[in-house]
């Protein structure tokens, strides 16, 4: 009777947690959040018992950690993104600089339709890999 009045406590707690981590963004919180509101899930969905509880908490933050630090940061993304940008601006103005305009504007629509041919395998590849 005990067991099961504190396994229900637990439940309570977990599900007010994940609740209240529903307005924090699309991230969802801290990694711990993170992992409790998983857990509260997987707990729900799969009837954990107490004991393998904080046994898939842990596996649960692990993973979610490792995959935190290969993401990076949004501060490393932004800085990723506008070090590529700044680099393309300045190849873009090199070649302005060394072709006549209508070279230029080739050079532009060339451009323009390897990025369309990039955008297309990248979304065929991904079609690939969700469907196998």
């Amino acid at each position: 009777m005990i067991k099961q009045l504190i396994f229900a406590i637990l439940m309570l707690s977990l599900a007010n947690v994940a609740t209240a981590q529903e307005d924090e963004g699309p991230k969802g919180g801290t990694a711990e959040q993170r992992a409790e509101k998983q857990l509260a899930k997987l707990t729900k969905d799969l009837g954990l018992s107490a004991q393998q509880q904080p046994e898939v908490k842990d596996v649960i933050l692990a993973r979610i950690q490792k995959t935190d630090a290969l993401r990076g940061t949004e501060e490393e993304k932004k800085a990723k993104f506008q070090a590529a940008k700044g680099a393309l601006d300045a190849y873009k103005a090199s070649m302005k600089g060394i072709l006549t305009p209508e070279q230029y504007t080739q050079f532009e629509q060339q451009q323009k339709e390897q990025r369309g041919k990039m955008r297309e395998k990248m979304k065929n590849g991904k079609r690939k890999r969700s469907a196998g």
